[in-house]
């Protein structure tokens, strides 16, 4: 599991990654601001299977958060994301 881990961060910290998630944040931010898929997205969160699938991945979520494991995994994607600086992440991200 490591080993394709350390793929897809080679990929996206690749040139060739970075203008993939690049096209896909601007197609994201895209979809997002069409009136007709907002539509789509308040019918289907309105109705009560919607509801029920918000609720049950808000459940899941605060779950993993809670979780040791996940937020030691977290932690080191965010350390390989950043280029292995280490730390806890809270500093201003300037020097004196």
């Amino acid at each position: 599991m490591a080993s394709l881990m350390n793929k897809v961060m080679q990929f996206a910290n690749s040139p060739k990654g970075k203008q993939v998630i690049r096209q896909a944040t601007d197609k994201a931010q895209q979809l997002a601001k069409d009136p007709k898929t907002r539509a789509k997205f308040d019918k289907v969160a309105n109705s009560p299977k919607g509801r029920q699938v918000i609720r049950q991945a808000t459940d899941k979520a605060q779950q993993l958060a809670s979780d040791p494991k996940t937020l030691a995994k977290i932690q080191d994607v965010r350390r390989r994301v950043q280029g292995g600086r280490g730390g806890s992440g809270t500093g201003s991200g300037t020097s004196a």
